[in-house]
């Protein structure tokens, strides 16, 4: 996809597949995301960009072996630790809707603040799962969503800000799924916008040698 500067192929025709979607399928000896189109063309294309854009990453970033689960005991607070991460979120909405670079940068350094706050009382195994479940879900959320208005227009603030505003509590999530896995994908989405703005030219290539967007933001707020 162009927000990560490549491309998306596409192929019409009848697959030898029975199942809804492929995420590793092989075609010409490289290994693609493969889906049926059976449903809403938009819900097709935002799934296919979201895992092509994994198939990506499995060639371009470094790094990718890292844990993605959370020691059931990792969190003694839940409701504190839930409560910090969701004053995050509203923070990080507040900042994609800001007047103006000021207020942005403002609202970012605030947004770094607390969850500074949050990490100190934090494993640091369960820093390295948020933060590498943010480099690798949120930044491939930040591409379909800018696919997703290249498809059919309107704000990509907005799409960043639904995804921010998501119901973590809901369909019955266990808590560390909820706050960590799909937490990241809003949090390190709307991270990785800022980085744009902030960084075009050298985000990108530092994410894929591994490091994550909260440090290379703290690092690029003027």
């Amino acid at each position: 996809p162009s927000a990560w500067g490549g491309a998306m192929p596409h192929r019409a025709g009848t697959l030898p597949i029975a199942r809804p979607f492929i995420l590793d399928f092989s075609v010409g000896g490289d290994r693609s995301a493969v889906l049926a189109v059976a449903r809403a063309g938009v819900d097709v294309a935002e799934l296919l960009v979201h895992e092509q854009f994994h198939g990506f990453q499995r060639t371009r970033f470094r790094d990718l072996a890292g844990g993605q689960f959370v020691a059931p005991t990792a969190i003694a607070d839940r409701v504190t630790f839930a409560a910090a991460a969701e004053v995050e979120r509203r923070v990080l909405v507040e900042a994609l809707r800001a007047p103006d670079a000021t207020a942005r940068t403002a609202l970012l350094r605030q947004y770094i603040a607390l969850r500074r706050n949050r990490y100190r009382g934090m494993p640091a195994e369960a820093l390295r799962v948020e933060r590498g479940l943010e480099r690798i879900e949120g930044t491939a959320r930040y591409v379909d969503r800018r696919a997703m208005v290249a498809i059919e227009g309107g704000s990509l603030v907005e799409r960043l800000v639904a995804v921010l505003a998501e119901d973590l509590n809901a369909n019955g999530q266990p808590f560390l799924t909820a706050w960590f896995r799909s937490r990241s994908y809003g949090t390190g989405a709307a991270i990785s916008h800022f980085l744009d703005l902030l960084d075009p030219a050298g985000w990108r290539e530092r994410t894929e040698r591994g490091e994550f967007l909260d440090e290379q933001l703290a690092a690029a707020l003027p």
